[in-house]
């Protein structure tokens, strides 16, 4: 089965075309912080700061947990695809840091796709 993650903000407006999304917003922001906003969710300073945060884990842990036994039913349905926002609320530091994680996690077991609608230069 095909599954894509699309990273965006909820700012930007809604990504066309999912089927569910996973909401990123309780996450610890680093765009309050001066020398963290202007990173991405990919830039190194930006991922010691999520991975400080035991909140963070957790967070990976139930949403991997939950993917797992939702994406399993999904192919197991015949599904040939299924699209996975990942949002925030800029789409630039949390929704690209879990959407990247999520799509590492997954890529063994489907053809993952991953794209950031709102941080293009990650898509490069």
């Amino acid at each position: 089965m095909d599954v894509t993650f699309i990273s965006f903000g909820l700012k930007h407006g809604i990504e066309k075309d999912i089927d569910m999304m996973v909401d990123c917003r309780s996450l610890p922001n680093p765009y309050y912080i001066d020398d963290l906003r202007e990173k991405t969710g990919l830039h190194e300073d930006n991922v010691k700061f999520f991975n400080e945060h035991p909140e963070t884990k957790v967070f990976l842990d139930k949403t991997v947990d939950y993917l797992t036994y939702h994406l399993e039913a999904m192919q197991k349905s015949g599904r040939p695809a299924y699209k996975i926002g990942v949002i925030c609320t800029g789409g630039h530091h949390r929704s690209t840091y879990v959407a990247n994680y999520l799509a590492n996690y997954f890529k063994d077991s489907y053809n993952v796709t991953l794209f950031h609608r709102d941080c293009e230069e990650l898509n490069k």
